[in-house]
């Protein structure tokens, strides 16, 4: 099962492309997914190097745990932060439980 916790990085990176919060980045981290590829329907700009179509298959997954990341989010935001900040990105996803 995949998790919106995997895909951290990428929701901290549209939420601040777009002068949002977490939860609204989380959003539109999904209607990106959703969306892709008709270019008539919104796309959020921020996440880099994401296989949009390879999540398509797994939206349902990410959507149903949109509490846990939200959870996972409000606990660790102050650590996420400051790894972000030093560019340790692959922390935040170990953090998170992804490696």
């Amino acid at each position: 099962m995949n998790n919106l916790k995997n895909y951290t990085n990428e929701i901290f990176d549209i939420a601040g492309a777009n002068n949002v919060d977490t939860g609204v980045g989380m959003d539109m981290f999904l209607a990106d997914i959703g969306n892709y590829p008709d270019k008539c329907l919104p796309f959020y700009e921020g996440a880099k190097d994401v296989d949009w179509n390879a999540l398509k298959q797994d939206l349902a997954d990410l959507e149903s745990s949109k509490t846990e990341f939200s959870a996972f989010v409000r606990e660790n935001y102050d650590k996420i932060v400051a790894l972000r900040k030093a560019g340790q990105f692959d922390a935040v996803l170990e953090m998170a439980g992804k490696v």
